[in-house]
């Protein structure tokens, strides 16, 4: 386990091995703060007269007894902090270990495009198996050992205090406490409502970037979604930081309390001449509260561990992965042409699809692809597009696979204004493009720029859903395009107009396919795949 958590660590962000430092510093100074208490504790308990020797550390000193009250109150106060830092400190490193984990792996899902995956299968790795991970796992696994070593000292303290006749009255009052840590945990679990609502809409959000996977591949804008994604999956971090936060408040305000009681108990008794018995059942008292919140952390830390290392295993496997490559092509041999196929086979399963293929595509041309259902003119697309990775699919070496822009036949729209859907939330395109491009797809009358979508697209109408993916096409200008039935919900008159403004954009090559043969009055060659 421990392996496999070293590994993802070193995968991620540098500043996960700063917190693991940090947090060993606060373990160490809460530690030391709880051994000073016990420490004077003894020391209250030992007092004869108005004045007390301390021996501590190999320091010797001595103190009267208002001056010990005011040292023990300013020790309560120190370790009242410590503890509220060091509990922020474990949720913070929690959280910052999840959003790392997503940094890293997000990118490799949106642009890994695989039709057959699952979105609900990346949904349940990316977010809750992640989740599991950093806030199930991570954090009892830093406090069991915490827990486990400050058990034992208080326990040997609690020992030594202790006698029989008052065992059986501080197991009840053990008890007792333990139903009062539980019930005050549970109202805190009431407290995760607004991180519930923001963690549905984060999940509604991120479902929609996977079923946009494509679009957001071909148009380069991973980096934007991304951006926009961790604004609001960093709101709903800090509000479950919040909730974890105050849900675990009750553990250092009534240690606090019965620590104050038991300065008030001890000066009481002092002032007045009687024993300290009553001070020795308060610290009795507070150490068997300690002792039980203890030992309940590491009872469910454990579980938890236990439980989620499954998770562990998930995001582990993950990792391993190799980073997905966008396919490399071998150079053409014309320099005239920008793509070359020669004697190429191509197979689905055991259905042949393309057999001793060859074709070529030249510069400042537009290729009409036609053919009868199921004989390949998606697939092709997908080829040269290298959504589906080849090795038969020569490309001209003054291109890059990140210049060539794929449109498919049913586009994607995001949960969004028409505006971020056009741009791909690509911040810097002149709003005047925008405007003009508007018009060359004859879009700007029929949905306001600011209106949203909705999801899927779904209030929008098929043609306006293939017009928005046009003015994707005219905003990015990429010089390779390739257009797979990309007209087919567009009344003519007005796809023409689309097309001849496409033409006029000048790329160096277009490919596309349509049952609509009157497209072929726009083409320059026309290839018959039947």
């Amino acid at each position: 386990m421990i392996q496999k958590l070293i590994f993802i660590i070193n995968q991620t962000r540098p500043i996960l091995k700063y917190g693991l430092i940090v947090l060993v510093l606060l373990f160490c100074l809460t530690s030391s703060l709880e051994l000073v208490v016990v420490k004077l504790i003894e020391e209250f308990l030992n007092i004869n007269a108005k004045t007390a020797e301390i021996n501590f550390l190999g320091w010797s000193f001595s103190l009267g007894i208002e001056q010990m009250l005011f040292l023990f109150l300013g020790v309560i106060g120190v370790k009242f902090l410590a503890e509220l830092t060091l509990n922020y400190a474990i949720n913070k490193l929690s959280y910052v270990f999840q959003n790392s984990i997503l940094h890293v792996l997000l990118p490799r899902f949106i642009l890994a495009f695989d039709p057959k995956s699952s979105v609900e299968k990346k949904l349940n790795l990316l977010l809750v198996e992640i989740r599991n991970l950093s806030h199930f796992l991570i954090k009892p696994l830093i406090k069991l050992s915490y827990t486990v070593i400050l058990a034992v000292i208080l326990t040997v303290y609690l020992i030594q205090l202790i006698s029989i006749d008052l065992l059986l009255y501080t197991s009840l009052i053990g008890l007792l406490s333990l139903g009062i840590i539980n019930f005050i945990l549970s109202l805190s679990k009431k407290s995760g409502k607004l991180s519930g609502e923001l963690r549905e809409s984060n999940m509604n959000f991120l479902a929609d970037i996977l079923n946009g996977a494509f679009e957001i591949r071909y148009f380069d804008a991973v980096e934007n979604f991304k951006k926009v994604f961790f604004k609001s999956f960093h709101k709903q971090l800090n509000a479950e930081l919040t909730k974890d936060i105050s849900s675990n408040l009750f553990k250092p305000i009534i240690e606090t309390i019965l620590l104050i009681s038991f300065i008030l108990l001890i000066y009481t008794s002092i002032s007045n001449q009687e024993t300290v018995d009553f001070a020795r059942l308060g610290v009795i008292l507070f150490l068997m509260l300690k002792i039980i919140t203890l030992v309940q952390q590491f009872t469910s830390s454990f579980s938890n561990v236990k439980f989620y290392n499954k998770s562990l295993d998930i995001v582990h496997a993950e990792f391993l992965k190799k980073n997905s490559v966008k396919t490399a092509y071998p150079p053409t041999q014309n320099s005239q042409n920008v793509f070359e196929i020669e004697k190429f086979d191509f197979k689905y399963g055991d259905k042949s699809i393309f057999r001793d293929l060859n074709l070529e595509f030249e510069k400042n041309q537009v290729y009409y692809l036609t053919g009868s259902s199921g004989r390949g003119k998606s697939t092709l697309l997908n080829l040269l597009s290298g959504n589906i990775t080849n090795s038969g699919i020569k490309l001209n070496s003054d291109y890059k696979v990140s210049d060539i822009l794929y449109l498919r036949q049913d586009p994607h729209l995001f949960e969004m204004s028409l505006e971020d859907n056009a741009t791909m939330l690509t911040p810097e395109i002149d709003p005047d493009l925008i405007r003009n491009s508007l018009d060359q797809v004859s879009l700007n009358n029929q949905i306001n720029l600011q209106d949203n979508v909705g999801p899927r697209g779904s209030i929008v109408s098929g043609g306006q859903k293939q017009k928005v993916n046009l003015l994707r096409l005219l905003l990015k200008r990429k010089p390779i395009i390739l257009l797979d039935e990309g007209f087919n919900s567009i009344d003519k008159k007005t796809r023409d107009v689309i097309f001849q403004n496409l033409i006029e954009t000048k790329p160096d090559l277009i490919i596309f396919t349509s049952h609509d043969e009157d497209l072929i009055k726009f083409s320059t060659n026309v290839i018959q795949l039947d």
